[in-house]
């Protein structure tokens, strides 16, 4: 959707906040900055930047969930760039962007629940996905066990 059409209607205008939060597992070592909130006008393509480290001296693998509150606005939170459900690795103090994008579609005005809404609040859940997980994962990516020696990674 344009700017332009987004000016040119007065339902398309309006914006709603949205509040990124995140958790971490106790078990995976990261850091994870969110963006702050973001005006969003309905309609409008948003990137939601996060910042990504890995604390420790080993590499690690996690995933992202997420949820959304109201819940019923998730079916007009609608992602373009997803970085959840996916296998995310990092190297032992490897910085990452990971970047979500997303609009919130402006038939969330006609929802008589939630048409209303000036907040939406969406938690990221980064998940640890083990040692298995990780040894299959850096087999499956070519490093077959290069570190297993020198850095003592598996």
């Amino acid at each position: 959707m344009t700017d332009h059409h987004i000016r040119s209607s007065g339902r398309a205008a309006r914006f709603i906040y949205v509040r990124i939060n995140v958790t971490i597992a106790p078990n995976l070592a990261w850091r994870v900055v969110p963006p702050d909130t973001l005006d969003v006008h309905l309609g409008e393509r948003r990137i939601a930047l996060f910042t990504v480290t890995n604390l420790s001296n080993r590499p690690s693998l996690g995933t992202i969930a997420f949820d959304i509150s109201p819940v019923a606005a998730l079916k007009y939170y609608n992602k373009i760039e997803d970085i959840c459900f996916s296998e995310q690795i990092l190297m032992p103090q490897e910085r990452k962007k990971l970047q979500e994008v997303f609009t919130i579609d402006p038939a969330i005005n006609d929802d008589v629940d939630i048409g209303r809404i000036e907040k939406v609040f969406v938690t990221y859940h980064f998940v640890n996905q083990g040692r298995f997980a990780l040894k299959k994962y850096l087999r499956a990516n070519g490093y077959n066990g290069r570190f297993r020696k020198s850095a003592r990674w598996l």
